[in-house]
């Protein structure tokens, strides 16, 4: 009787984790950018399966995991800096889900770069904030690419 509990909870917290990091709210395809610099925000294509990974990303640049989490690791440069790594996951319906990242570095407990990522996914339409530095950001904006149809 243990081991059928043991086992029915187990299949559940597998079913919440892969429900977690499911995208229902984009679709895969080509996106082509509509508004935005063309050197930091190439075209980019999305596949069926990019859309149930733990991470995703969005061309060649930006990646963003599909559920929430903190990260913290030490620098390899100066053993006094940690780097510290935020994501967040916020699901509007099924039509839109917000994905934010924030990579942070602190040197001796103080602040010394920041860095926040923030993607709206929607069916047809990515929307891209990027703030590398306090006043200095940009933003991307693709959409889907559809097929032409097919002239007879």
């Amino acid at each position: 009787m243990l081991s059928k509990i043991i086992l029915l909870m187990t299949l559940l917290g597998l079913g919440l984790s892969a429900h977690a990091q499911n995208l229902k709210a984009a679709s895969f395809g080509t996106y082509e950018l509509t508004s935005g610099p063309q050197d930091l925000c190439p075209d980019f294509t999305l596949t069926e399966q990019d859309l149930s990974q733990k991470k995703i990303s969005l061309g060649p640049k930006y990646s963003f995991e599909t559920t929430s989490s903190d990260h913290v690791s030490e620098s390899d440069l100066d053993n006094h800096c940690e780097f510290k790594e935020q994501n967040k996951r916020e699901d509007r319906g099924s039509t839109q889900v917000i994905l934010t990242r924030i990579n942070e570095e602190f040197c001796k407990n103080k602040s010394v770069s920041k860095e926040k990522s923030r993607a709206t996914l929607s069916r047809n339409e990515i929307h891209l904030q990027q703030e590398v530095a306090p006043g200095a950001s940009y933003q991307c904006v693709w959409k889907k690419k559809t097929k032409a149809p097919k002239v007879r």
